[in-house]
């Protein structure tokens, strides 16, 4: 008589087991060394009002003015500015391509406002967020550029410049690999018993 235990199933169809894990960690693993290095690199915008006027309620209103200047950088003419900026420093980027490629978010809880900033070069990403960081600086704290430090009363000053990162945000052939192991597992064994 047959043994119908799920411990006999499985290792009466071992092979069904191994081989599609098998298939799912190396298909995983030659696709994600064949995917494109893309590195992420951040800069810290911190904006803040004048010290005479430090009290809770100004740091809220601080807190809020991160999260509108989070919108104001994302526009397009701020990425037409450090285009310019960029193409300065010998590095040719479309403004529309800036846009995709960077994000802006206010830390919630602070007076801080994050620069992330990807490309497939590390020095090219580090040069994208220390540009925006630079161009957003200059152009609230320039009254010729804009009223918004005349209109807020509030400073933009870089509380940490980006450098460029030494290992890429994506892919992570580990994360891959593991996820794959143990959908490839799942699987295997579901096919076994099927």
């Amino acid at each position: 008589m047959r043994n119908d235990s799920p411990l006999a199933v499985f290792w009466r169809r071992k092979s069904i087991i191994v081989g599609v894990f098998l298939a799912f960690v190396v298909t995983t693993a030659v696709i994600s060394k064949t995917l494109d290095k893309v590195y992420s690199a951040k800069s810290t915008l911190l904006i803040a009002l004048p010290k005479n006027q430090q009290t809770f309620d100004s740091v809220q209103a601080s807190q809020a003015l991160a999260r509108s200047y989070a919108e104001i950088i994302d526009s397009p003419r701020i990425s037409r500015m450090v285009a310019d900026d960029l193409a300065i420093r010998g590095i040719r980027k479309e403004p529309t391509d800036l846009g995709k490629h960077s994000d802006f978010e206010p830390i919630p809880e602070t007076q801080l406002l994050k620069i992330t900033a990807e490309d497939r070069n590390a020095t090219v990403a580090s040069e994208m967020a220390n540009s925006y960081a630079r161009v957003f600086t200059d152009y609230v704290e320039n009254p010729g550029k804009s009223d918004l430090k005349e209109n807020t009363g509030a400073s933009v000053t870089v509380a940490d410049e980006a450098t460029a990162p030494r290992s890429p945000a994506r892919p992570k052939p580990t994360l891959y690999v593991t996820l794959a192991s143990i959908l490839g597992l799942a699987l295997g064994l579901a096919l076994a018993f099927l």
